[in-house]
């Protein structure tokens, strides 16, 4: 798939997104704080699409009804810097760490070393789930490979920082347009 570069207007896709997601996330409060001054990003109005849904589509399976989902945006030199924030159950590392053993994805032993922030890496390996229950639209182990893969071809990095009980932040920073 041929990727495109376009200047994409963030509060368009993000209303665009919230749009598609309006039932999922019926009973959440979602607070965005998009600053018109702005930059256009430079990527793939289609790849950022789905990037933005899936991300949103977990905040709102994890955020209980009565929640917060927050979406922001900043400039930050040549980059916009997006987060998206929930105060949902957050990453269970225990699960996730476990999870990683028992699909062979990482040895007993490295796993009992491995920092937090290593192992919440995890959720981006490919097939990779925490899920009890596969469905055909989620627990596939498909989404967070996908998000970090369109992402970084997109020029942009992502990271997540969570705890358990209090809620997950993803950051996202993509270039902007020259």
């Amino acid at each position: 798939v041929e990727l495109r570069r376009d200047a994409v207007p963030l509060e368009e896709m993000v209303g665009t997104s919230l749009y598609r997601l309006r039932t999922l996330l019926k009973g959440r409060a979602v607070v965005t704080d998009l600053p018109p001054s702005l930059p256009l990003v430079y990527g793939d109005e289609i790849l950022l699409g789905q990037v933005f849904v899936n991300l949103l589509e977990n905040a709102a399976k994890y955020t209980p009804s009565g929640g917060t989902i927050a979406l922001n945006a900043y400039q930050k030199g040549n980059h916009v810097v997006i987060e998206i924030e929930d105060d949902g159950a957050g990453l269970d590392i225990d699960r996730i760490r476990a999870r990683g053993v028992e699909r062979g994805m990482i040895a007993a032993d490295h796993a009992a070393e491995m920092s937090d922030e290593d192992l919440r890496q995890l959720i981006f390996l490919p097939g990779f789930t925490t899920a009890a229950e596969v469905t055909e639209l989620s627990g596939r182990g498909v989404g967070m490979d996908v998000v970090r893969t369109n992402i970084g071809r997109l020029g942009g990095v992502i990271d997540v920082h969570s705890q358990l009980g209090i809620g997950t932040k993803f950051t996202l920073t993509l270039p902007i347009t020259l």
